[in-house]
C-alpha cells in the first residue's frame, strides 16, 4: 500500500467542509436530477434512488478537494491483485471497506467524468475493455457494502447505496457521463471562488502587516524625535501618523506640547 497513513480509522467517512458544502451539493444534485429529466431513457418509475443521487453529489464534490486525494490516493490501484493483497494484509473491516470503496469510486469517476483510467502522464500503459472496469467496480462496491454492514452489525443506508450502484453500475455511469459538462462548470466556479477567497485573505494579511510596519516606523520616529527634538524626525513622525490615520480612522495621535509652549 503506497504511503499508508498511520491512523487508518480516521478514514471511515470523508466529512465535507461545512462552509461550501450545502451550496455545492445543491448544484450537483440539481445537475443529476436535470440530467434524468432531460433524458427520458434514464427515468425509472420502479426505482427510488434519491439516496444514490446524494451519494454521487457528495462524491463529485469530494474529488474536487485536495484533501480527498491525500486520503484516497495511497489506497488506489488499477490492479485488482494489489487491492486483494491490501485487503488480506489487514483484519480491520473499516480499512477493508475503505479500500474497496475508494477504488470503486475511482473507477466510477474516471470512466465517466475524466475518461483517463488507462492513462498516466499522458501515455497509455495498457487498456482493458469497459466491461472489465464495470465488473471490477461492481465487485468493489458489493464488497464495500458487505464490510460496512459488518462494521455496523446491521443494514446501513451507505451499504444500501453501494449495493444499488453495484447492481446497476452501467446506469450510473451513463448518468455521470451526461453530467460531465455541469460538473466541470462547478469545478471551475468552485476553484475560482476559493482562489478569490485566498486573494482576499492575502490582501487582508498584507494590509494588516503593512499597518504593523507603519506603526513600528512611527514609534521609532516618535521616540527619536522625543529624544532629540529634531524637526526632520518630527515631520517624519507626523507623516507616518497621517498614514496610520488613513489606514485606521480610529488611530489618534497628537504631539505633546513643547516646554516653550507650556
Amino acid at each position: 500500500m503506497k504511503n499508508k497513513p498511520k491512523n487508518e480509522n480516521q478514514y471511515i467517512y470523508f466529512d465535507m467542509s461545512a462552509n461550501e458544502r450545502d451550496s455545492a451539493l445543491r448544484f450537483l444534485l440539481s445537475a443529476l436530477i436535470k440530467t434524468k429529466e432531460e433524458h427520458p431513457q434514464l427515468k425509472r418509475k420502479a426505482t427510488v434512488d434519491e439516496d444514490v443521487n446524494v451519494y454521487l453529489a457528495h462524491l463529485m464534490f469530494a474529488i474536487a478537494l485536495p484533501e480527498y486525494h491525500e486520503m484516497a490516493d495511497p489506497y488506489l490501484s488499477k490492479r485488482s491483485s494489489d487491492i486483494m493483497e491490501w485487503v488480506k494484509s489487514t483484519e480491520d473491516r473499516t480499512v477493508r471497506y475503505f479500500i474497496y470503496k475508494v477504488n470503486a469510486d475511482h473507477v466510477l469517476m474516471h470512466t465517466t467524468l475524466f475518461h483517463d483510467l488507462n492513462k498516466v502522464g499522458g501515455k497509455t500503459l495498457f487498456k482493458s475493455p469497459d466491461e472489465y472496469y464495470q465488473e471490477q467496480a461492481a465487485l468493489y462496491y458489493s464488497e464495500a457494502a458487505k464490510y460496512h454492514q459488518q462494521m455496523n452489525r446491521k443494514k446501513t443506508g451507505i451499504a444500501n447505496v453501494l449495493e444499488k450502484v453495484a447492481a446497476d453500475f452501467k446506469y450510473y455511469q451513463r448518468i455521470l457521463e451526461l453530467v460531465r459538462e455541469d460538473y466541470f462548470t462547478f469545478v471551475t466556479t468552485f476553484r475560482e471562488k476559493h482562489f478569490n477567497h485566498f486573494l482576499t485573505e492575502v490582501s487582508l494579511y498584507e494590509k494588516e502587516n503593512f499597518y504593523d510596519i507603519k506603526m513600528d516606523e512611527f514609534l521609532s520616529a516618535f521616540y527619536e524625535w522625543n529624544e532629540t527634538q529634531n524637526d526632520a524626525m518630527r515631520a517624519k513622525a507626523s507623516q507616518l501618523a497621517d498614514d496610520l490615520k488613513r489606514m485606521n480612522p480610529q488611530f489618534k495621535f497628537q504631539f505633546p506640547p513643547s516646554d516653550s509652549a507650556a
